[in-house]
């Protein structure tokens, strides 16, 4: 029955991690979804900042053509030169085109510089030069487009922030590709899951843990009687099974039911009060948890009433073992504010005849004897 209730509660525990993982994987889709968002919103922050970069060195240069330090031809292509040399994080650079459509500095492909691209469109048909133009004579804002990586011929989807330099007549965009972008999200998406798939186990290895330790405490608690720790009545009933089982492979030794009764036990809680009835209780169970041997089944049967089940050689070893209980139970004082008082013990004792009777038969058996020990003036032991 205990083990049934044990994988029971450790059946409820797999699915609620089951259902716990299952959270945890929507979550982690919900947060791709919301952080490729965020990432994209982050690099167009990062771009449009970028591009306020690029303007300052176009300004920079400019204003030394204004003092007459350079002249307008020698700025251009000073500025030409310090932003295409200019390359941020992964396929990140600057490009420049003229009002009129034609390329002025492109550091990846300078096969199309100084060529007109106002007519020329992307591999989705759009006049993407056209756009440039048109958004940063508007005061500039962001143009998604295809063009190729660096080194490259495969046109890719990009997000490009673009911006008009009126002195100069110039369009400077600067932009990320938005595959690099998806990477670097899994990148990161893949680092998340990596912790939480380890935090998941950690914490699934802890509740395993922290449960098996919660049954296994609740299970002492089902079993054992809380005041003298000794197993409860139940626990006879359910190891019955295993008594007869460790009769049949010990059938040269006698199995041997000892059934106990304090004598007189409702006038020590009457008089003395409960308290003094469980320091009894707990006392007697103290001693029959002593003097008994680890395959010994000692229970708490009732109120005062104690089952001790066990091996034994002979019925002289069995008495032994019942007279020791009753004797120490008899010289046992006990105190309780000013008063002493002392208890006495009856025991009946059956040997359990397997194939002759039922284990239930044998505990009646001894019970009867017990009533007999009762009956012959207690404070004795009868088998």
């Amino acid at each position: 029955m205990h083990r049934q209730n044990r994988t029971r509660i450790l059946r409820q525990f797999f699915w609620l991690s089951a259902l716990f993982f299952l959270g945890m994987m929507l979550l982690l889709v919900y947060f791709y979804k919301n952080l490729s968002v965020s990432l994209l919103h982050e690099h167009e922050r990062d771009a449009q900042d970028i591009s306020e970069i690029g303007m300052g060195v176009i300004r920079y240069f400019h204003r030394l053509q204004i003092v007459g330090d350079l002249s307008e031809a020698e700025a251009k292509r000073l500025a030409a030169e310090a932003l295409e040399n200019a390359t941020y994080v992964k396929n990140g650079y600057y490009w420049i085109n003229l009002g009129n459509g034609n390329l002025y500095m492109q550091p990846h492909t300078p096969e199309r510089v100084g060529v007109n691209q106002i007519d020329w469109t992307d591999v989705k048909g759009k006049p993407i030069f056209q756009e440039f133009i048109r958004v940063a004579k508007q005061g500039g804002g962001w143009v998604e487009y295809h063009w190729p990586k660096p080194h490259g011929t495969t046109e890719f989807r990009k997000v490009s922030y673009v911006d008009y330099f009126a002195p100069w007549n110039w369009i400077l965009g600067t932009g990320k590709y938005l595959d690099d972008i998806r990477q670097e999200t899994g990148d990161v998406l893949s680092r998340a899951s990596t912790i939480a798939l380890v935090l998941l186990c950690i914490f699934i290895a802890f509740s395993i843990f922290f449960a098996r330790q919660l049954i296994n405490q609740l299970n002492q608690l089902a079993i054992h009687d809380s005041l003298t720790g000794l197993y409860r009545r139940q626990f006879l009933i359910d190891s019955i099974p295993t008594i007869l089982k460790q009769q049949n492979r010990n059938k040269n030794r006698l199995m041997a039911i000892v059934f106990m009764d304090i004598d007189h036990f409702k006038r020590v809680n009457d008089r003395y009060g409960h308290m003094a009835g469980d320091k009894v209780l707990s006392t007697i169970a103290k001693e029959i948890m002593e003097h008994s041997r680890p395959d010994d089944l000692c229970i708490r049967y009732g109120g005062e009433e104690f089952v001790v089940v066990g091996l034994f050689d002979g019925e002289s070893a069995i008495m032994q073992f019942a007279e020791r209980l009753r004797s120490f139970t008899s010289s046992v004082v006990f105190k309780q504010a000013h008063e002493s008082f002392s208890v006495t013990l009856s025991a009946g004792v059956a040997i359990f005849r397997a194939g002759e009777e039922s284990f239930d038969e044998a505990l009646k058996r001894a019970d009867g004897h017990l009533y007999q020990a009762k009956e012959a003036g207690r404070d004795r032991v009868v088998m």
